[in-house]
This record gives structure tokens, C-alpha cells and sequence, in this order.
């Protein structure tokens, strides 16, 4: 049975399916989108959230394949109602274009959820031809087939057990600094990052030189020992363990 997991805060948060470490693990940093989009901006949001200082989100994961729905994070009041409907999908195997096909109630929180699913399905060719009436739907049924198909082929396009290792350990360490933390000027370059994994962090080379300089720094004790030099300094270290 698939199990929403669910945190009773002010949103709440919920999650179901596999986590973005989780998919990453299984699929490989290429073999699977998510898209995360913020509460704001929708009608419902905007009038529940005043006076709440915590921005709600949707992130969906989904195959890149098939569409298939992988996952999901909600952070908001109504999170755990979201999981459910999305932990239904995911026992019977639905898509993003399933769940884009659905009408759902605006202004309302599902809505949010709705739209993520529509942008993932009209992602590439083969969701717009999905759209297009039964002969649509074949040919990008058929289309996502082949592509799929020539991804595996590809040796570019796959990735081995050990970089989908190394990606979802990175996927699962995030950037965290304390304001008190970032005086010096490459620590203050990574503070900028706080929230973002070290998979993501992995691809700006501002950030990448910026943690390395603090780590010689506190080598040469010209940088004080704290938090921001513990996570450059595990950052630098899973950069350095990236399988050949």
C-alpha cells in the first residue's frame, strides 16, 4: 500500500510515493522531473495565508518515461487531502496527464496541485500530442516508447548504480547557514544557498569555488570554526566522491 506520511504543523506537510532522493536513487538525476511551485499567487493561498509568515509548495515527481507519478511534498493547510488523492494515483499507476485531465475546484489547494500536474504533462512533444484526441495519444504513447527506449541505448543517457548513489546522497544533504555565520566573503556566497541540496548546489561553479576557498581557509585557521565550514567542508567532500 502506498502510505502518506504526514506532519501536523501550521501548513501541514505531507509526502507520498518516493522521495526526490528516493526517485533519484532509483532513476538517476536525468531519469525523472519534478516541479515545485509556491502557494502564492493562487486565490485561495493568497486569502488563507495572510498573517502566516510560512510559504506553502507543491512538488510532483514524475518518470520522464511514461509520465507515471513517482511522488509528492505539499506544504500546506490542506496537505494531507492532497496525499491521499495523489497516493490513489500512485496505487493505480496514473500519470500527470490523468490527474491534468481531472477538473478540480478553483480557488482551492487541489487546484495548485492540478496546475503542477498540467505543467509536467505538457513538458515535452509527446504530452502535447496526448492532448491531441485518440490518434494524439498513440502517437505520443508510441513516442515516449521510443524515447525511452533510445535513453536506455544511449550510454550518455544512462546512469550507473554508483552516480545514482552519489546523486541521491547528494539530493539528500541540504545547504544550511545561520545569518551570524556568513562574515567572510565566500561564506557569505554560500549563505545564499541555504534550502537548495548539494545535488543542485553541485551545478553552479560560483558555489563550488566558494566552498572549497572556505575549506583551505579553515585549513590555514584564517577562517573560525563553525557551521558554514562543517557544511562547505561536506559539500567539498561529496563533490570529491563523485564516481568516475
Amino acid at each position: 500500500p502506498v502510505v502518506p506520511r504526514v506532519t501536523a504543523l501550521d501548513p501541514e506537510i505531507a509526502s507520498v510515493g518516493l522521495s526526490h532522493a528516493e526517485c533519484v536513487a532509483n532513476y538517476g538525476a536525468n531519469g525523472f522531473l519534478y516541479l515545485k511551485v509556491p502557494e502564492e499567487g493562487t486565490d485561495r493561498a493568497d486569502m488563507d495565508s495572510i498573517g502566516r509568515p510560512t510559504i506553502g509548495f507543491v512538488e510532483l515527481r514524475v518518470s520522464c518515461a511514461t509520465g507515471r507519478i513517482l511522488g509528492a511534498t505539499i506544504c500546506l493547510p490542506s496537505a494531507p487531502e492532497i496525499a491521499n488523492e495523489l497516493g490513489l494515483a500512485i496505487r493505480h499507476k496514473m500519470t500527470c496527464r490523468d490527474i491534468a485531465k481531472s477538473i478540480h475546484y478553483y480557488p482551492s489547494y487541489g487546484y495548485l496541485m492540478h496546475r503542477v500536474a498540467l505543467a509536467l504533462a505538457f513538458n515535452n512533444v509527446w504530452g502535447m500530442l496526448g492532448a491531441c484526441g485518440p490518434v494524439g495519444r498513440v502517437v505520443g504513447g508510441i513516442g515516449r516508447t521510443i524515447q525511452a527506449g533510445l535513453d536506455k541505448i544511449n550510454p550518455r543517457k544512462r546512469t550507473k548504480k554508483a552516480m545514482r548513489d552519489w546523486q541521491a546522497q547528494g539530493a539528500s544533504q541540504e545547504f544550511y547557514f545561520p545569518s551570524e555565520d556568513s562574515d567572510a566573503s565566500n561564506a557569505s556566497t554560500l549563505s545564499t544557498t541555504s534550502g537548495i541540496s548539494f545535488l543542485e548546489a553541485a551545478e553552479r561553479d560560483d558555489l563550488c569555488k566558494a566552498a572549497r576557498e572556505v575549506v583551505k581557509e579553515q585549513a590555514k585557521n584564517l577562517h573560525p570554526s563553525n557551521s558554514t565550514t562543517s557544511v562547505a567542508a561536506s559539500f567539498v567532500d561529496w563533490l570529491d566522491s563523485k564516481p568516475n
